[in-house]
């Protein structure tokens, strides 16, 4: 029969396209990147308990994390630059309530994997992915 062929077909061109998906274009990310998001419990490590950024339009940044050192949690505020560039974000940090976790002048490049209106998906150049829902 043509039919398990075809199915078999169809299948497989569907999971190609999700694995060769791409985030929208440079100006598309950024217009959707505006606002805020969290990082969903589920992505929390050993140390970290809470975090979220904001991202505003004219190409600052805020963001908060909360940190479980030495039996007490921290919390670090962070302000910043941020920019798309051939799918890319690049963050960099220009204000710090703890510079010495997270030192002024920081530089993050992340490598987007996909962004919508609810959640982004990227990778750091660690090569760690994450994503981040709207909240």
């Amino acid at each position: 029969m043509t039919t398990r062929p075809l199915l078999t077909f169809v299948v497989a061109a569907l999971v190609a396209l999700q694995l060769f998906a791409a985030p929208p274009p440079d100006a598309e990310v950024s217009r959707l990147l505006v606002g805020s998001w969290v990082v969903p419990r589920e992505q929390y490590t050993a140390t970290s308990k809470d975090g979220g950024f904001t991202f505003i339009s004219d190409g600052t940044f805020s963001s908060y994390g909360v940190f479980h050192v030495r039996d007490q949690d921290i919390r670090i505020e962070v302000e910043g630059k941020w920019s798309i560039k051939d799918g890319v974000l690049i963050e960099e940090l220009t204000k710090s309530s703890q510079p010495q976790m997270a030192p002024v002048g920081t530089l993050t490049r992340d490598t987007l994997l996909a962004v919508t209106d609810k959640e982004y998906r990227f990778r750091t150049d660690r090569g760690v992915e994450h994503t981040y829902v709207r909240k």
